[in-house]
């Protein structure tokens, strides 16, 4: 919940990290259990590269890193508004 605190935030840039997609996107994982809060605050939701993106700007991104040869390609600036 302490993401909601950023979501007025036209700069903030939140990520959520799980080793694969299904840990995402399974019933009741992070995708969807996030959609009972965020919509609350109308964002909109790309399913594509499940992504929120706020009225603000703010982002909220779930990504899968499946090892940690993974990690140096991981700069936070791949993510799409």
């Amino acid at each position: 919940m302490k993401q909601l605190d950023c979501i007025k935030d036209p700069d903030a840039r939140v990520v959520f990290i799980r080793n694969t997609r299904p840990q995402l996107i399974a019933p009741g994982a992070l995708v969807d259990e996030s959609k009972t809060i965020y919509n609350h605050f109308n964002p909109r939701f790309r399913s594509d590269i499940l992504q929120y993106a706020f009225p603000s700007g703010c982002t909220i991104s779930f990504k899968a890193i499946n090892s940690a040869a993974d990690l140096p390609g991981f700069d936070g600036t791949q993510f799409t508004r």
